[in-house]
């Protein structure tokens, strides 16, 4: 009844009559509602709308108001939907925002642990380059310890064979002084 309700009004307001005189403005909509003829055709969205009568400039503009006023009808509709679909998906957004949050929080925490960065997606390029800096340099420790090592090793050996010496005949000598 909206629809018919709506165009009836915008008909008349245009100066056309539908309403007869003394009749009830909700029997006049059941009056249009029972000469409109409306098909669908199958499987579409395409509707057929028909109306017979002595006017056929006024059947012709009631026949406009009544597809305008049903495609403004389904546009309220379709928005009036869009509008409840878009606040609830703004809902499960702030949901999951909060529950990132939180998540991001623990994150965080276990960084400051462990004394991990946190790694953005964006910055990838930079903590990789961090890394194969780190590596290097980790690569490098691990070399002048190998070296070190092996000079403590030699040194070691060295001493040993000094103290094999015999040194009690050159008590006397420059050598030792």
């Amino acid at each position: 009844y909206p629809i018919i309700e709506e165009a009836i009004r915008k008909y008349e307001a245009e100066g056309f009559r539908w309403q007869r005189p003394e009749e009830p403005f909700k029997t006049s909509m059941d009056r249009l509602k029972t000469v409109l003829v409306l098909n669908q055709a199958r499987d579409t969205q395409i509707l057929d709308f028909s109306l017979t009568g002595d006017d056929r400039e006024g059947v012709a503009r009631l026949i406009n108001i009544i597809i305008e006023t049903y495609i403004a009808f389904r546009n309220r509709v379709r928005e009036d939907e869009d509008f409840k679909k878009l606040d609830y998906l703004k809902r499960e957004r702030s949901k999951y925002e909060t529950q990132l949050d939180g998540r991001y929080g623990e994150l965080e925490q276990v960084s400051v642990k462990y004394g991990a960065a946190i790694a953005d997606p964006k910055n990838y390029g930079v903590y990789l380059q961090s890394l194969a800096s780190l590596k290097s340099s980790y690569n490098k420790i691990v070399l002048n310890r190998i070296q070190t090592e092996n000079r403590f090793h030699a040194l070691q050996e060295q001493r040993m064979r000094l103290l094999d010496l015999d040194i009690k005949g050159l008590e006397g000598s420059e050598l030792l002084q």
